[in-house]
């Protein structure tokens, strides 16, 4: 979706432009991500994307980066260790 077309917050569009940059968000949570590279990313305004993240995600998208970012950590966390109790247990 460009910046210069009419937004409609009610499009089905929306829903789906929205799912794709939370894609792309997981896939890029090791980079320095801002709002310029979400307003690149998904050719929406600043103002849409606030708008369409708490409308699905009843949260902001710097939130939503710093959730996935946590989750992302704790899931390494956590197969770490069962990759260190795994090694422990065939010495």
């Amino acid at each position: 979706m460009e910046n210069n077309e009419a937004f409609n917050p009610y499009s089905e569009s929306n829903k789906e432009s929205i799912k794709e940059l939370c894609l792309w968000i997981g896939n890029n949570l090791d980079k320095n991500i801002g709002w310029t590279e979400l307003v690149k990313q998904s050719g929406l305004t600043h103002t849409q994307l606030q708008f369409l993240f708490n409308k699905y995600y009843q949260t902001t998208p710097m939130t939503y980066i710093r959730k996935q970012r946590e989750n992302s950590s704790k899931v390494s966390y956590a197969e770490k260790i069962k990759h260190i109790s795994l090694l422990s247990k065939n010495n």
